[in-house]
């Protein structure tokens, strides 16, 4: 289920870095491996935009500063025009093993009844899974501007993510 490919090179270097993608739904893995057991993590939806608009920045797809980009980026989304997310889809193009729906679809599309699911803020996986805490993908702090308007627009988004995961929408 993986897929390599070159991610979009940044500023400061000519090439674009090797990259595996391992992201993929329940419904593909399950096709390949149908006796495992599942778990997944979700992630608090505010917490989950600014992680996407510090990887869609990093990744030099993304030029806009947070709080316009979001404004811009929720005319978009409720039409699934995810590309129009992006300030640079000649980047994107270059780079077709990444899936940007995969990015922006609300976490409770992907769960099934025989997933187990945990929060990602209550660290709960670790214990389950047998394994030691790690972080092994922190990107660089960026300056994120909230307003009221943005949070809205968020909260309106992923409204169901907010209520299927009990997470609060202050």
């Amino acid at each position: 289920m993986s897929v390599e490919g070159r991610r979009p090179p940044k500023k400061d270097k000519d090439k674009g870095t090797l990259i595996i993608n391992l992201h993929a739904t329940y419904d593909r893995y399950k096709m390949l491996y149908p006796n495992y057991k599942y778990y997944t993590q979700v992630r608090n939806p505010y917490e989950r935009w600014k992680s996407m608009w510090k990887h869609l920045r990093n990744a030099g797809l993304v030029e806009k500063e947070f709080y316009p980009w979001t404004l811009y980026c929720m005319k978009y989304l409720p039409k699934g025009d995810f590309l129009n997310c992006i300030d640079r889809p000649d980047l994107w193009e270059s780079a077709p093993q990444m899936e940007l729906d995969m990015l922006f679809y609300p976490q409770w599309t992907y769960i099934r009844e025989e997933v187990e699911v945990h929060r990602l803020e209550d660290k709960t996986i670790w214990k389950v899974l047998g394994k030691t805490e790690v972080h092994r993908n922190k990107s660089k702090r960026l300056p994120i501007e909230w307003t009221e308007e943005s949070r809205q627009l968020v909260r309106d988004y992923f409204k169901c993510d907010f209520k299927e995961f009990g997470y609060d929408i202050t």
